[in-house]
Formats: C-alpha cells, structure tokens, sequence
C-alpha cells in the first residue's frame, strides 16, 4: 500500500467514525481541532523572505506601478465576487 492510500484509507476511517457521533460538544471540538491543526500546518510551511527577495518584490511592484499593470479595489472585489458565483 503506498503512503497515498494509506493516507486515504485512514480519512475513510477517521469519516466513517465521524459520521457516528452525535455529542455536538464532540463535533464542535473535533471541528475546532481540526481547524487549528490546518493553520499551524500552513503557518509551518511558510518560509521568511530574504532581504534580497524582498528587494526583487518591492522593485517589481514599483516597476508595475510605473507601468500601470495595477488593479483597483474595486476591480479585485468584482474579481472575487464572480469567482465565488461560477464555484
């Protein structure tokens, strides 16, 4: 089996255990774990910026600027507002 399957069949498990608890207080605290295990994982794959990255970013921005590949506020939030509909 490899590590992908195994991964899979501990989720069906770990579902199928779920799906059989009715304590909400058990739910809710499973869901809250689960939440924070999701953030703490994210949070541990992010890696600080070197000086010299941050250098290369503000320069680009700068440069994109200048050049006027910008969007408004405006424009993001229509972006994201009909994302949100077509999912």
């Amino acid at each position: 089996m490899t590590i992908v399957e195994e991964i899979d069949s501990k989720k069906i498990k770990f579902i199928e255990k779920f799906l059989q608890v009715d304590d909400e207080e058990i739910i809710n605290k499973l869901s809250f774990f689960l939440s924070e295990a999701t953030i703490q994982a994210k949070r541990a794959s992010l890696k600080p910026m070197s000086e010299n990255e941050l250098d290369e970013r503000l320069t680009q921005s700068n440069d994109d600027i200048l050049n006027g590949r910008v969007k408004t506020q405006e424009e993001v939030i229509n972006f994201i507002k009909n994302r949100r509909r077509s999912e």
